[in-house]
């Protein structure tokens, strides 16, 4: 019958992309802990400018997630 779903195969694209789901989600996590510690570094500084602060190519990102170091 034509309106018979295949099943998926183990190699199909959507199963290697659910298999891969775990190894993006951990590499995001990992690139967003990354940005917050070069921040967070930026910041412990006694002295630092703003120049310095905005050439942090994530700094925008970490205004969004409401860092309240940053902020205030």
């Amino acid at each position: 019958m034509f309106w018979k779903l295949a099943s998926l195969s183990a190699s199909s694209p959507v199963m290697e992309f659910y298999d891969s789901m775990p190894y993006l989600m951990a590499e995001s996590f990992k690139r967003t802990t990354e940005v917050a510690i070069k921040v967070e570094a930026i910041l412990d500084r006694d002295n630092f400018t703003l120049e310095e602060l905005l050439d942090e190519e994530e700094v925008i990102q970490e205004c969004k997630a409401l860092n309240s170091r940053l902020i205030n």
